[in-house]
C-alpha cells in the first residue's frame, strides 16, 4: 500500500468553515460556469461553420483546441491552489473567462473566434478542478461523494439550459451572442466569488517551483487508488464528450434539423445526470465509491447500447414517416437516438460523483493537484476524441459518433476493475 493509500485511510478532520446554503450556492456558480460556457456554445458550430465558410474539422477546433487549452489549465490551476489558496486562483481564473467571452463575442474570423473560445474554455475550468479540493477541504472523507452528487447536480443545470439557450441565440442572433452572454455570466460569477467565497485551505505548501509540481504528479501517478478513478472518469467523460462533438452534426445535418431542435434533445442527458448525482447526494455514503461507479457503469453500458442499435431499429418507422414528412423522420430518429442516453446519464450520475471524490480523497494533502492532474488527463484524451469525431462524422450516418461512444463506455469499468485493489471495500452503513 503506497502513502497516499495510508493516508487515505486515515480518519479526516473536522470541517473549519461552517457549510452554509451560500457557500455551496458559490460552488455551484464557479462548476457550472465552464460547462455553461461549452454547452451554450455547441450549438453554434455549425453557424460558425457556414458564416465563416471553414470546413467541419475546422470549426471543431473551436472545441477541441479550447478542451486542450482547459487541460493545461485545470494542470496548473490544482498545484496553485494547493500553494497560494483556493480563493485568488478562481478570481484570476474567472476574469480570464470573463475577457476570452468579449474576445470571441468581437470575433471577425475564425482565429479569433478560436482563441476567444480557448481563454474563455481556460477561465472556466478552475471551478471544476477547485471545487472538488474545496469539498475536501471542507468535508469529511466519508461525505465527499455524497456532498459532490448534490453540488453536481445542481451545477447541471448549466449543460441543462445551455445547449438549448445557445441554439435560440445562434438561430436568432448568431453564434456571437453565445460569447455575449457567457461575458455577462462570468462577470456575475466574478463578483460572487469576490465577495461571498471565503478561503478553505487550511495550510499552503510554501512557494511554489517545478520540482514541488512533478513531484506532486509523479506520487499521484504512482498511486494505484488514484489511477484506477482517473482512468474510469477519462473513458467514461471521453464518450460523453464523443456525443458533444458529433451531436449536433446528428441532428443538424444527418437528419436535417434546426439547431434549437439539438438543444432541445441535448437536455436529456443532464436530466438524466442530474437524477442520478441527486440520488447519489442522498445516499452515496450507504453504498461507497466503487458500487456507485460499477452500477453507473451498467446503466451506461445498457444506455449507450440502446443508442447504437436505434437507427436499425427505428429505421422501418422512420421510414414510413419519410414519405409523407421529411422532417418528422428526422426528428423521430434523433428522439430515438436521444432517449436512451437518459439511462447512460443516469448511470454516468451514479459514478461520476464518486470517481471524483476517490481521486481527491486518495490524495487529501494535495487535492488540488490530484483534482488538476485528473482534469488534465480527461481533458486531454476527450479534446483527442472530440477532434476525432470531427474527421469521420459525415452527413450520412449516425454510427461513427455513436460506435465511439459505445466502445469507450464499455473499457471504463474493464479499467476500473483491472487496476482495482481487491481489498477496497465499501464503507459501513
Amino acid at each position: 500500500m503506497s502513502a497516499l493509500d495510508e493516508h487515505a485511510a486515515a480518519p479526516s478532520e473536522a470541517p473549519r468553515i461552517r457549510p452554509t446554503f451560500g457557500f455551496l450556492a458559490i460552488l455551484v456558480l464557479v462548476t457550472g460556469l465552464g460547462p455553461f460556457g461549452m454547452s451554450s456554445f455547441i450549438p453554434s458550430i455549425p453557424d460558425i461553420q457556414e458564416s465563416l465558410d471553414v470546413p467541419i474539422a475546422t470549426a471543431q477546433l473551436t472545441l477541441s483546441l479550447s478542451m486542450i487549452a482547459l487541460a493545461v489549465s485545470t494542470l496548473i490551476y490544482g498545484p496553485l491552489s494547493d500553494h497560494y489558496g483556493r480563493r485568488p486562483v478562481l478570481l484570476g481564473a474567472v476574469a480570464l473567462a470573463v475577457v476570452g467571452s468579449l474576445i470571441g463575442a468581437l470575433a471577425t474570423g475564425i482565429e479569433m473566434a478560436i482563441v476567444g473560445r480557448v481563454l474563455q474554455a481556460m477561465g472556466g475550468s478552475a471551478g471544476i478542478v477547485l471545487t472538488r479540493a474545496i469539498v475536501q477541504d471542507v468535508f469529511p472523507r466519508e461525505r465527499v461523494a455524497s456532498i459532490l452528487g448534490y453540488v453536481t447536480a445542481a451545477m447541471v443545470v448549466a449543460p441543462l439550459v445551455g445547449p438549448t439557450i445557445g441554439g435560440l441565440v445562434a438561430d436568432t442572433v448568431g453564434w456571437r451572442g453565445n460569447f455575449a452572454m457567457v461575458t455577462g455570466v462570468a462577470a456575475v460569477v466574478w463578483v460572487a466569488v469576490l465577495f461571498r467565497l471565503p478561503e478553505t485551505l487550511r495550510a499552503r505548501r510554501g512557494v511554489l517551483s517545478l520540482g514541488a509540481i512533478t513531484g506532486d504528479f509523479g506520487t499521484l501517478v504512482a498511486c494505484r487508488a488514484y489511477m484506477r478513478y482517473v482512468a474510469f472518469g477519462t473513458l467514461s467523460q471521453a464518450a460523453f464528450f464523443a456525443f458533444l462533438a458529433g451531436g449536433p452534426f446528428i441532428v443538424t445535418q444527418v437528419y436535417g434539423r434546426p439547431a434549437w431542435e439539438y438543444g432541445l434533445y441535448s437536455a436529456i442527458m443532464p436530466l438524466g445526470f442530474m437524477l442520478g448525482s441527486l440520488m447519489v447526494g442522498a445516499h452515496g455514503v450507504r453504498f461507497g465509491n466503487v458500487r456507485l461507479i460499477l452500477f453507473g457503469a451498467g446503466l451506461a453500458i445498457v444506455g449507450t447500447a440502446l443508442a447504437a442499435f436505434a437507427p436499425a431499429i427505428a429505421a422501418p418507422l422512420v421510414d414510413d414517416l419519410a414519405a409523407a414528412s421529411g422532417g418528422m423522420a428526422g426528428s423521430v430518429m434523433s428522439i430515438a437516438i436521444f432517449a436512451p442516453l437518459f439511462v447512460t446519464a443516469l448511470g454516468n450520475g451514479f459514478s461520476m460523483p464518486a470517481t471524483q471524490a476517490g481521486s481527491v480523497t486518495a490524495a487529501p494533502e494535495m487535492a488540488g493537484a490530484a483534482s488538476g492532474l485528473f482534469g488534465f488527463i480527461q481533458m486531454i484524451f476527450a479534446s483527442a476524441v472530440a477532434q476525432f469525431i470531427g474527421y469521420v462524422q459525415g452527413a450520412v450516418s449516425p454510427m461513427p459518433t455513436l460506435t465511439v461512444m459505445l466502445v469507450l463506455t464499455v473499457v471504463a469499468p474493464v479499467a476500473f476493475v483491472v487496476l482495482g485493489d481487491r481489498r477496497e471495500s465499501a464503507p459501513s452503513p
